[in-house]
């Protein structure tokens, strides 16, 4: 991985550091419920998400992230 690395720009080192990071620190919580807010057009609410929502969730941010700074991934 560190050639590919080397290959990428300082901001893409980043991000995909960041990423990984996430990544890294949600797979290793063991959590089976996770406080959280919804916000819609009704206002702000407290909501429990369940692991696979938080990990959709989380994953989507993940993919969005990755496709701002690798637009090939979109």
């Amino acid at each position: 991985m560190s050639k590919v690395v080397n290959l990428l720009t300082k901001d893409q080192s980043e991000v995909l550091q960041e990423v990984c990071d996430i990544m890294n620190s949600v797979l290793c919580d063991g959590r089976k419920a996770y406080p959280t807010k919804i916000i819609d057009e009704h206002g702000t609410r407290d909501y429990i998400a369940s692991r696979e929502e938080h990990l959709e969730s989380v994953m989507d941010y993940v993919l969005t992230t990755l496709g701002c700074v690798f637009p090939q991934i979109d």
